[in-house]
């Protein structure tokens, strides 16, 4: 039988300590890596899925909009004068308030794209 001196087990020991700690340590690392693309398409796919419809989820060249009542429901347009909506949306104007549906028929002007998209989410709450 062979006797090993203390000093090489330690040595041993060392060594499968250092190479244990690393690949804790790459596995650690990829997890991490993972777990953050996860949350970026998780981001990316409930911003996509949102209840605004597409026509209005890009930002339009025009800097006036205008939300009137169309067949019964909220519509978008362009300017006040025109006679078809850039977008219809599915909220129904019978469920607002009388104030609503009176601002409605005269039309609620917005500003900028992000006023409008306030006002359809406060409209269909």
């Amino acid at each position: 039988m062979e006797i090993i001196p203390v000093r090489n087990l330690v040595k041993g020991c060392d060594y499968m300590t250092i190479t244990l700690k690393k690949t804790l340590l790459s596995i650690a690392v990829l997890a991490s890596v993972f777990m953050i693309i996860a949350l970026v398409i998780t981001t990316v796919l409930q911003g996509a899925s949102a209840d605004t419809p597409a026509v209005l989820t890009e930002a339009q060249s025009s800097e006036s909009y205008w939300l009137r009542s169309h067949n019964g429901h909220i519509a978008v347009y362009n300017n006040k004068e025109d006679a078809s909506p850039m977008i219809e949306t599915t909220i129904d104007v019978e469920g607002l308030r009388a104030v609503d549906k009176v601002l409605l028929d005269s039309g609620i002007g917005a500003t900028t794209y992000e006023d409008v998209l306030k006002l359809l989410e406060d409209f269909g709450s």
